[in-house]
């Protein structure tokens, strides 16, 4: 079974779906995703002139994180800065959490933790890397211990990525022609060829 490909109309009725955009502001919704495109956000939509866009799973998801950002108060031009920053990290772990391996569920990457300061575009962006952490469950259990852990600052949002998952599959389950087993078939595809390229490129 090949990757799936989405079109822009199933990305609009997709994220409608996930994030209960209810009818009257469906408009203004689409108006924050074309933001984005103009943006040239996320990377890789394949465009061109008389052609459609077509999204693959990376562009999907990215964009799904981007809507999650601004779920918890970022600007829309923030939530892509900052998606587009830790892209590689963001997909290497999410895609890290489905493929199956001898990795137990504690010590899985599940839990995308962000740094929650308004004041973060005035930090030097080498320091960037110190405000955004995906977590195990063994990790979040030590966040959540008596005394925390130094690394993490403070406020911080968790997006829990199993979730994430959960319901971007749910949404479009209710707009593609293809069954869950179907959708979930090739985003394993997906991310198992994502964690293979990345093992490799560690091996070199």
């Amino acid at each position: 079974m090949n990757v799936m490909e989405f079109t822009y109309k199933d990305v609009v009725e997709t994220f409608c779906i996930k994030h209960e955009i209810s009818s009257e502001r469906k408009t203004a919704f689409k108006g924050r995703l074309q933001h984005f495109q103009r943006q040239g956000f996320p990377p890789g939509v394949n465009t061109g002139k008389g052609k459609a866009a077509s999204y693959r799973w990376r562009e999907l998801i990215l964009l799904g994180l981007a809507l999650e950002y601004a779920e918890i108060g970022s600007t829309p031009d923030r939530s892509i800065k900052e998606v587009s920053k830790f892209s590689d990290v963001l997909i290497s772990g999410l895609s890290n959490s489905l493929v199956e391996s001898e990795v137990s569920e504690q010590d899985k990457p599940s839990f995308l933790c962000i740094e929650l300061s308004a004041l973060l575009p005035l930090k030097t962006e080498e320091n960037w890397n110190q405000e955004i952490k995906i977590l195990s469950i063994r990790e979040m259990g030590e966040v959540f211990s008596e005394f925390g852990v130094a690394t993490m600052q403070s406020p911080y949002a968790i997006i829990d990525l199993r979730q994430f998952v959960a319901g971007l599959l749910t949404s479009l389950e209710e707009v593609v022609g293809h069954s869950r087993a179907e959708i979930v078939k090739s985003l394993k595809l997906w991310a198992r060829t994502i964690s293979d390229y990345h093992d490799n490129i560690s091996d070199s």
